[in-house]
């Protein structure tokens, strides 16, 4: 198990970087990470937004990140209910704020700014190349991301 536990802390500090990026982006701008980046970029993002909380109560026993798993599997793949946008955007504020300790406190200010500059070039070629706006980006899909897995 000790090979296997550098490996985990190495993916859950990559995806910490990322999903601080995509969290605080969509906090501010209400654009979706499933809007910017090629598919099937959306989907990994959302599986590894799960897992990343999933791995990240394994190594620190931290009953937020449980819970946001929790939320997660819920919200992306479960879908019991239709979830208000009001209270997604709440949880979704809230775990923006549980990523960038979570990033913060890895330190790792090369890897953020790795991740900062690929999720910065997808807003670009979004925005740039391909001509869209922030209020397209937002509105793609009826501004609910989660619409692909509705779809049967």
């Amino acid at each position: 198990m000790s090979g296997l536990q550098p490996m985990l802390l190495t993916l859950l500090k990559t995806i910490s970087c990322w999903m601080t990026c995509t969290h605080t982006s969509y906090t501010f701008l209400l654009v979706h990470t499933t809007e910017l980046v090629p598919s099937p970029g959306g989907k990994i993002h959302m599986v590894l937004d799960t897992v990343g909380h999933g791995v990240a109560f394994f190594f620190f026993k931290n009953w937020v990140t449980g819970l946001y798993f929790i939320w997660h599997a819920n919200k992306y793949f479960w879908r019991p209910v239709k979830i208000p946008p009001t209270l997604a955007y709440i949880v979704d504020v809230g775990e923006m704020f549980v990523w960038q300790a979570l990033c913060y406190s890895f330190g790792d200010l090369k890897l953020f700014l790795s991740a900062l500059i690929v999720y910065a070039s997808f807003w670009c070629f979004r925005l740039f190349y391909k001509g869209k706006t922030v209020d397209m980006l937002r509105n793609a899909n009826g501004g609910d991301y989660c619409n692909f897995y509705k779809s049967g």
